[in-house]
Order: C-alpha cells, then structure tokens, then sequence
C-alpha cells in the first residue's frame, strides 16, 4: 500500500460523497505515517458515516493535539456534536453548550466568532464579518464561509431548532464552497432538511 495514494483517494471519495468506501482507506491509515495527517479527514468521515460516538473520540484527540489549527477545528466539532447528539430538554442544551464554549481557550479569527455563537454569546452575522476581515486568498475565504456555514448551520439546527434559516444559510453557501472539507456534509445536509420539509 502507497500511504499517499491511500489518503489522497479516501480524500477524493470523501468529497464525492462515497464515505463508506473513504472509510476504508482512512482505516488503512492508521498504522502509517500518514496517520496524523490523516486524523481530521477521517473524523469529519465518522461524522458523514453517523458515527457520532466514534468521532467524539476522535476528535477529542484532536482537540489535545500540539497543531493548533487542528485543535481549534476540533473544538468546534465537539460543540457541533454536542448539539447534534443532545436528546435531552433545550434548556440543558444550552448550559452545557455555554460551559463547553467558556472551557474552550481564545480561537482565531471566525473560529472565536463560532465558539462565541455555540455559547449564546454571538450571532451568524458576527461569524461572517469575523471571515470578511482576515486577510486570505479568495479560495480560502470560500473554504472558511463553506466551514462557518456547516457550523452556523447546525446552530440553527439543532441549537435554535430552526430548520429553515440552517437550510438557507446551507445553500446560500453551497455554491461556493469549492473543495471544501465541509462541501459533502452542506449537500447532505441540505437533502435532509429538504425531505423533511
């Protein structure tokens, strides 16, 4: 096995939404040296596979890792999941959304805005002017919009239990998430809620 080879098509099948058969790849990764670089990608799998349990682990250590790009995204994974996974009464929801928001130290840039949003302090607006002042590539200010909107979007919900302003902000920014990490999980999403309606 070429462990390059092996990342790189688990990356591909991923953004073509064929996240079983990514799942294997990222499996085969694990006893590589590409193990590490291969830890994001295949959490953010789980999360496309349904395995919220799995991913909770993973990106629990995540969050621990020494890459602080990689740590900061994890923490606003473990915020995502909290609330996607959360069966208990709002009112609840929101307290252990606030505690987990103020034990998370101070992000970068957006990712503070997102933080801040998931602990009730912010707002959509906030998240998205925080992604209009860095100063970045225009690719990379797409792949920041298409991250935030994933995570405003399940703010919406699964926080505030509005489905129809996620689904909005969903396709606002489908179009121009290009490559995106987040692309396959904004158009699952958006054919969830669209059923639904």
């Amino acid at each position: 096995m070429n462990p390059v080879a092996t990342y790189s098509s688990a990356i591909a099948l991923d953004a073509e939404s064929l996240h079983a058969q990514a799942r294997v790849l990222f499996d085969a990764l694990d006893g590589t040296e590409l193990k590490n670089r291969a830890a994001v990608p295949s959490a953010v799998n789980l999360v496309a596979l349904g395995r919220f349990s799995e991913a909770k682990v993973a990106f629990s250590r995540i969050a621990n890792s020494e890459d602080v790009r990689d740590s900061s995204y994890a923490q606003l994974w473990q915020l995502w999941l909290a609330a996607r996974t959360h069966s208990g009464k709002s009112e609840e929801l929101h307290k252990m959304l606030l505690e987990h928001a103020a034990m998370i130290g101070k992000q970068g840039t957006y990712h503070q805005a997102l933080v801040e949003l998931y602990g009730g302090q912010g707002t959509i607006d906030a998240v998205f002017a925080a992604i209009d002042r860095v100063a970045v590539q225009e690719p990379q200010r797409r792949d920041a919009r298409a991250e935030a909107a994933f995570f405003a979007g399940g703010y919406l919900q699964y926080v505030r239990q509005d489905e129809s302003a996620a689904l909005s902000l969903y396709q606002r920014e489908l179009p121009h998430a290009s490559e995106s990490i987040e692309r396959p999980l904004l158009r699952s999403a958006i054919t969830a809620l669209a059923v639904s309606r």
